[in-house]
């Protein structure tokens, strides 16, 4: 099926998402910068490359991490009748208003003026309105080439739900002190009968990030018995 001249969808993926808005968004660089439009501070955009490096640190994936996405979005030609600045805007505020999504957005014209476009980057991570106070978020203390150093044992006494990292995905979490789990079951009238810490079987050691979890047990866990 032929492809009409000029019009095309392009979705990449962005390693220095801090450069690449300075590149889109500056006169200097873009000889027909027609309009630029954000829907947050650029501070939002720092704060987002430092969470996503932070985590593909902690993770252990080898390649780039992956800070934001870009599309590239060829328009039609007459839209140049219209007021760049009012274009710009209604375009990604429906994005945003679709997808959830803080974007950043510039609107050009190639060199030659042949390919009227958009560049829209967005975020994959949502701005809170207030910010999430976590205890002991941090499972790993990392040296500065991002290798695990030791896992820290803070703040135990203070219980309830924690986010952790665990081979490179997001978990939510409860966290309990011993006295928490083996009283009350005693107390009900459970009488023990074996305890295990356990520990990842050989053939998943190869998998990454699993070693570290012969750092220290990855759960506990409790047989019991009605008495």
């Amino acid at each position: 099926m032929p492809i009409a001249r000029n019009s095309f969808i392009q979705l990449t993926k962005l390693s220095n998402v801090k450069g690449r808005i300075t590149y889109i968004s500056s006169h200097a660089k873009q000889e027909n910068l027609y309009a630029v439009y954000e829907t947050t501070e650029r501070k939002f955009w720092r704060e987002l490359a430092k969470c996503n490096q932070e985590e593909f640190a902690k993770s252990g994936t080898e390649g780039k991490c992956i800070e934001a996405r870009e599309l590239i979005i060829a328009l039609p030609e007459s839209f140049v009748e219209y007021p760049p600045d009012r274009l710009l805007k209604l375009f990604t505020e429906h994005f945003k208003q679709n997808y959830g999504t803080e974007c950043i957005a510039a609107l050009h014209h190639n060199k030659r003026k042949t390919n009227y476009h958009i560049h829209l980057i967005f975020a994959e991570r949502k701005l809170l309105a207030e910010p999430i106070i976590k205890i002991a978020s941090r499972n790993m203390f990392y040296d500065e080439n991002g290798k695990p150093k030791y896992w820290p044992i803070d703040n135990y006494y203070y219980t309830g739900e924690r986010e952790t990292n665990f081979l490179g995905q997001r978990v939510i979490k409860q966290h309990h002190t011993l006295t928490q789990i083996l009283n009350p079951l005693i107390k009900c009238g459970f009488q023990i009968e074996a305890i295990e810490e356990a520990m990842p079987p050989a053939d998943m050691m190869g998998m990454p990030g699993m070693c570290n979890e012969m750092r220290r047990p990855m759960m506990l866990l409790v047989k019991v018995k009605k008495v």
